[in-house]
């Protein structure tokens, strides 16, 4: 079975609030990289529904990726980000079998 590659650009809406990466995307993925936009004012922070500036797994500066690799599958639906700005944003690009 051959992967997919597939990539959304996210916008912060509300600053101080959890907001899923990928809120219906799939639960099977392999592979996933969050990208802090370039022109983000702020640090974007990763991690699960209670990501906060003070309770992250991952601070992105602007420019900075991360970058998470399980053969036993990502579930999109459980990472959530956060930041200080509205309107700053994240790019997430993920593998997935077809």
């Amino acid at each position: 079975m051959a992967n997919v590659i597939k990539g959304a650009t996210d916008t912060l809406t509300s600053a101080g609030t959890a907001e899923a990466l990928d809120a219906t995307g799939p639960t099977n993925i392999t592979s996933v990289t969050i990208k802090a936009d370039d022109d983000n004012t702020s640090p974007i922070y990763i991690g699960d529904l209670n990501v906060s500036s003070s309770a992250a797994r991952f601070r992105l500066n602007p420019g900075e990726a991360v970058s998470v690799t399980d053969t036993d599958g990502i579930d999109m639906s459980k990472l959530f980000y956060d930041g200080g700005t509205n309107g700053d944003r994240v790019d997430v690009i993920y593998s997935t079998a077809a």
